[in-house]
């Protein structure tokens, strides 16, 4: 499905999440075309910034196993925030990582006391990049806290997104700019069309979360403690970032789901909680009848997706921890409202997406921000279909990558 012929799933429904991997909506290219010729044909050291949210961060990783298939002996590091770095440490297709702590240096600075030091901190990490000699970068963020590293990096050859195609300027701080076919891609094959553009093959392009063996030992003590050594389970994440809050489902619901999953398919319900959900926990046990009533705390990103790789099924809203279970290849039940899932289904099968995209009395769109109860109007009974949906995709053939 190529270009503006491109036929997009309904608004609403339930769908294989694969029919959002299959739309390809078109060729990108390097506007102005004269501008490709900076691109080196043999690039030795390659730099990728991607610093910021985890889900976004698992967006953008085929970007690097793309590059790693392209350039087997090439130099490949990453600029990532704390928040993403679980996601790229440890990972073999990636020689370098650059972390830049980007809340701690901004309270750093503006305190007169700790400025000077946040300064030095700042001016090593950039001496640190500076470094490398890397000849590429890639930003497929584009926003204007990549635009910042891209300015700083020194690297002569940056690709990023065309105007219209970024946020805040970002286009400023690139000079290999990408046109897109269009604004609606999902956001890996967005990343993906800055490598395209340049000629750049992204056949081989699926990223695995790797689970370090340390968080692998914290997970095992977690289940083993909440009985659930050799239990077949299914992790229910109920939150979003807070700037999200628009996309979550109702804690009661989850509540009811977690009973249903344990009667219709056998499965211990356990709630994985992080400091915001912590709060809902009594509200998430009233909808409990029957299944017992578990809730584990990760102690960090890795250690939350040590416990996804032993779960038998995932459900939540468009978060981190459902693209990390996607990663995980853990079938993943997706709920989405005011999320487009044309750009953030999850990715990987197995993978269902239960979607309600009611139509914006104020900007005639069925996904937005705006104030419409797109999430609410989702029904357990909605749920449990794609749960039964995903459950069968797995059991009836196995899944491989590329699909």
């Amino acid at each position: 499905m190529k270009g503006a012929a491109a036929s997009f799933p309904p608004a609403e429904g339930i769908f294989d999440a694969r029919v959002y991997r299959a739309l390809e909506p078109g060729l990108s290219r390097v506007t102005p075309p004269a501008a490709l010729s900076t691109f080196p044909p043999d690039p030795r050291a390659i730099l990728v910034v991607g610093l910021t949210a985890a889900g976004d961060v698992l967006h953008f990783l085929p970007v690097a196993v793309a590059l790693r298939h392209a350039y087997p002996e090439a130099k490949l590091g990453w600029v990532v925030q704390e928040k993403g770095r679980a996601i790229v440490e440890g990972r073999p297709d990636l020689d370098r990582i650059h972390v830049f702590e980007r809340h701690r240096w901004q309270a750093g600075l503006l305190n007169p006391l700790s400025a000077p030091r946040t300064a030095g901190e700042i001016a090593a990490a950039v001496r640190g990049i500076r470094g490398e000699g890397y000849g590429v970068l890639f930003d497929p963020q584009g926003t204007a806290k990549s635009a910042l590293v891209n300015a700083l990096s020194g690297v002569a050859c940056r690709v990023g997104f065309a105007r219209g195609f970024c946020r805040e300027m970002n286009y400023l701080a690139t000079n290999v700019h990408v046109e897109l076919p269009t604004r609606r891609m999902h956001r890996v094959r967005k990343s993906l069309a800055l490598l395209e553009a340049v000629g750049i093959p992204t056949a081989e392009h699926d990223a695995r979360f790797e689970v370090p063996p340390a968080a692998l030992a914290g997970a095992e003590k977690l289940l083993a403690a909440a009985g659930l050594g050799g239990a077949r389970f299914a992790v229910i994440h109920p939150g979003t970032s807070v700037f999200g809050a628009r996309k979550r489902w109702p804690p009661e619901r989850f509540g009811a789901a977690a009973d249903r999953l344990h009667a219709d398919f056998g499965l211990v319900p356990v709630f994985v909680l992080g400091p915001v959900e912590r709060a809902w926990k009594e509200e998430l046990f009233a909808g409990v009848k029957a299944a017992p009533r578990l809730a584990l705390e990760p102690s960090s990103l890795a250690e939350l997706g040590a416990v996804l790789s032993r779960a038998s099924l995932f459900l939540g809203c468009d978060s981190a921890p459902l693209h990390l279970a996607s990663a995980l290849r853990i079938p993943t039940v997706g709920l989405y409202g005011p999320t487009d899932p044309v750009l953030f289904a999850p990715w990987y099968p197995p993978a269902v997406v239960v979607v309600k995209g009611l139509p914006c009395p104020e900007c005639g769109t069925p996904h937005c921000n705006h104030r419409v109860p797109r999430m609410e109007a989702i029904t357990v009974e909605e749920a449990m279909a794609g749960a039964r949906k995903v459950l069968e995709l797995t059991a009836s053939a196995p899944i491989t990558d590329n699909q």
